[in-house]
């Protein structure tokens, strides 16, 4: 990190804690409510002393969670746990609001506005955990919100882990009894929205992600093809004839943006939509997945004189425009709630006047080519447009893929320097574009959605966490595996772009065949440690790679380009570079497919039973 990022993160850290004094007065005044009792014993001597206990009228997220819980504590304890719906005062471990919660604490009070938290509110995902004598209760600030206090408790204080879906991702150690410290605790995460696509929906929820922003394209939905018939104006002006599309699943088009009342039917949807669903904070204005705009006088006067940003023609004075009097129409009746867009491809930059405080950006860049400082220091100079523009918050769209390479795509300390430093740059939304391949990305995804609640925890930390509790005594040949192969990807020569090597068959030249050799005596090492004596199975998952010419995810793409007739690309804006590596991947593909899957033999399995 260069001397000016550093100041920037040294200020941020001071403004990182502004949210969690707050935080710490809520528990201070909960400790005060408490008798004083040190700890309390949730299982011990054979026994369980307190039973996960329910509302009668629990909402259903509350009693999943509450399962959740007993699932977890009964693998951890070897015992039955139930789950009871809640009778009296009587001790045990009460999931949700209960009467009993009611009784002895006050009532969280979720905030109104997504982004203006008042002092005695706290975020929509946020929760407490308080411990009362021999009753601990877990409460989030919304049903949907206490998963997120069971899944705290049982990795802060129990050891629990999900660091890849399913079973061979979860680390729950086995105990003999389990006590709790004292505790009175309420925490909120720092990005409100938190995002990761291509997960596992319980592996998400397990690790603190939720949306509660909406900016993903969607204005073929708000504007659908009947209202053609209607107000065929609306619509794009291509070539001298509107364009009105035949179905919704026509995404290749753009409103008129430069008409008023296009941003005001935008606006009345949007406040159709709160009607409707009174705890929704934001409706999506986010352009189609296209750059087919109107081409009428008007469109062209707003973007003239036409400017440049990352090579493209910058359109961000038209749907800017759109979106701050959609904004403002929506102020008039609603000023609690947001609409959420898409800073992307011909819009990416800030416009030159202020946008409206409404309107939430999701800022797109492809953060793993932070291999180049320039386009790196870049990208932070646009963030911190963003956090002056006007807006309350900005989002973050990293394409953080995935299964679309055969190599590593791991610069995990790029992508993790990001969040952080997005964070302290006013970003609150944060989504990964992902798909992940986990042999590969399992690190990487469990790192991310960590970082999302926490910013301020290290990659030292992080590393340590997840390395010796998914690899085992194979930790530190598969940690140096990962380094190796975060080194060569930073290593790289050439201009960065935006998802440089998607779906290319010449990513594999970063990884030669000497390398390829390097990695897989790393991955051999690392199986030979996992072999140890009484040790856990090791994991069986996918099948070596490389075998039959295939690479780690599947057979090797086509280089026919994707995307025509103006709809953005599904590949790489860049030179074309299949063909050179075509003459290459005869003699080199099953060598660069050597490397191997990291978690086809290494994986340290979690099994019931073994510590860890």
């Amino acid at each position: 990190m260069g001397p000016q990022l550093k100041i920037l993160s040294q200020a941020g850290r001071r403004h990182w804690k502004a949210p969690l004094v707050r935080l710490l007065l809520t528990g201070w005044i909960l400790a005060a409510l408490a008798p004083l009792h040190a700890e309390v014993t949730v299982f011990a001597r054979g026994q369980v002393r307190l039973p996960v206990i329910v509302a009668a009228q629990a909402a259903p997220e509350e009693r999943a969670a509450a399962e959740e819980l007993a699932r977890v504590l009964g693998a951890m304890s070897g015992f039955d746990w139930a789950v009871r719906t809640e009778v009296g005062s009587e001790a045990g471990i009460f999931v949700g609001r209960t009467r009993a919660a009611a009784r002895a604490l006050p009532a969280l009070r979720p905030a109104a506005d997504l982004l203006r938290p008042q002092a005695s509110e706290i975020g929509p995902d946020g929760f407490r955990i308080c411990t009362l004598g021999e009753r601990v209760f877990l409460e989030g600030a919304t049903p949907e919100a206490t998963a997120f206090a069971v899944s705290w408790l049982l990795q802060r204080h129990g050891g629990v882990r999900w660091y890849a879906p399913g079973a061979v991702g979860e680390v729950i150690p086995r105990r003999t009894e389990w006590t709790l410290p004292e505790l009175s605790v309420a925490r909120e995460p720092a990005y409100v929205s938190r995002e990761i696509s291509g997960v596992d929906g319980a592996w998400a929820r397990r690790n603190g992600l939720g949306s509660r922003i909406e900016y993903s394209h969607s204005l073929t939905h708000v504007f659908p093809p009947e209202l053609g018939r209607t107000h065929p104006e609306w619509f794009p002006l291509i070539q001298g004839r509107r364009l009105i599309p035949a179905t919704k699943s026509d995404f290749n088009w753009q409103p008129d943006l430069v008409r008023p009342e296009v941003a005001d039917w935008a606006a009345e949807q949007a406040v159709a939509a709160f009607g409707r669903e009174p705890g929704r904070a934001s409706f999506s204005l986010g352009m189609n997945d296209s750059v087919r705009f109107d081409q009428g006088a008007a469109t062209q006067a707003a973007v003239t004189p036409l400017r440049y940003f990352r090579g493209m023609p910058d359109y961000s004075p038209l749907v800017f425009g759109f979106m701050n009097r959609a904004a403002a129409a929506l102020a008039r009746t609603r000023t609690d709630k947001y609409l959420g867009c898409l800073a992307y491809f011909w819009c990416e930059d800030t416009p030159s006047f202020p946008v409206h405080p409404q309107v939430i950006p999701y800022v797109t860049t492809d953060r793993t080519q932070f291999y180049d400082p320039l386009y790196r220091a870049a990208d932070y100079a646009l963030m911190a447009r963003w956090s002056r523009s006007g807006v309350r918050a900005f989002g973050l769209w990293e394409y953080a893929y995935g299964s679309a390479y055969v190599v590593p795509r791991v610069p995990h300390a790029m992508l993790a320097e990001a969040v952080r430093e997005g964070w302290w740059r006013g970003a609150r939304g944060y989504m990964a574009d992902t798909t992940p391949h986990w042999g590969f990305d399992a690190y990487k995804m469990w790192m991310l959605a960590q970082l999302l609640w926490e910013p301020e925890r290290t990659t030292a930390e992080l590393e340590d966490d997840f390395f010796r509790g998914w690899y085992g005594p194979a930790a530190e040949p598969m940690r140096r595996f990962f380094a190796r192969c975060e080194a060569l990807w930073m290593a790289q020569q050439g201009p960065p772009w935006w998802i440089k090597y998607y779906r290319q068959q010449d990513q594999t030249l970063l990884f030669p065949p000497e390398v390829c050799r390097e990695l897989r005596a790393m991955l051999t090492a690392a199986e030979a440690a996992a072999k140890v004596e009484g040790g856990p199975s090791l994991a069986s998952t996918d099948v070596e790679a490389g075998e039959a010419g295939r690479g780690p995810v599947g057979p090797w793409p086509s280089n026919k380009e994707q995307g025509t007739r103006g709809e953005i690309p599904k590949r790489a804006r860049g030179s074309e570079r299949g063909g050179k590596a075509a003459s290459t991947l005869q003699a080199q593909g099953r060598s660069q497919s050597k490397i191997g899957n990291p978690q086809s033999k290494i994986v340290w399995r979690s099994r019931v039973g073994r510590l860890r």
